[in-house]
């Protein structure tokens, strides 16, 4: 049983010192999280910046042939109400 646990010391330091180097290659990382956080909101402000700008077009398209129908309703109801 002795023998055991003296073999099986040595391998478990060795697995800790495994895990250990694989700690600091996290903390070695020459992007941080923070900088990745930061580019991944910019280029999410930049699509939502494009996509409120072709929104803002097909609102503005829709209103002014909203404005076209006001205007060919009110000359129909002129036709109308001359004849």
């Amino acid at each position: 049983m002795r023998n055991i646990a003296l073999l099986l010391f040595p391998v478990l330091l060795t697995l800790g010192g495994c895990t250990r180097d694989s700690h600091l290659e996290v903390q070695r990382d020459p992007e941080p999280a923070a900088r990745k956080a930061g580019k991944a909101a910019h280029e999410i402000a930049d699509e939502s910046k494009h996509a409120a700008k072709v929104a803002g077009e097909k609102i503005r398209e829709a209103a002014k042939e909203a404005r076209e129908g006001w205007k060919e309703a009110g000359q129909e109801d002129k036709n109308k109400k001359s004849k």
